[in-house]
């Protein structure tokens, strides 16, 4: 199906789309692609991977409270009072340069870019 100006597809209760077997895609050639679940959680899960990729700018995971990535016993968790790492092997940490410090001593953080870290955007 092809439309000119505009498409819209609308079911009040449930919509679904199958590719059996070459695949399913999203593509918007211009202007965002947005997914959202008004009411509830919105899932996305593969059998062989995931995989969130920016090519321009950074990719951004927001949201009110924490947000925690967990892969093969480990986790990282991010959150209003701090990080947390959890691990039942041992951390190794690598880096061209260092600096450990804590809040009393702590000097202006610089970015990546060697500007001043400020409070990121609010997410959308």
């Amino acid at each position: 199906a092809q439309a000119g100006a505009g498409l819209h597809l609308h079911a009040g209760q449930s919509a679904s789309f199958t590719a059996a077997r070459r695949g399913l895609q999203l593509l918007a050639v211009a202007g965002d692609l947005g997914m959202r679940a008004e009411a509830g959680e919105l899932h996305m899960s593969a059998r062989d991977g995931l995989s969130l990729h920016a090519v321009r700018n950074a990719a951004r995971l927001c949201g009110p409270g924490r947000l925690r990535l967990q892969a093969a016993g480990q986790s990282l968790e991010l959150g209003s009072g701090g990080v947390w790492h959890r691990s039942g092997a041992a951390v190794e940490v690598h880096a061209g340069r260092r600096a450990w410090s804590g809040a009393a001593a702590a000097p202006a953080a610089s970015s990546p870019s060697g500007q001043a870290n400020t409070a990121e955007p609010p997410c959308p």
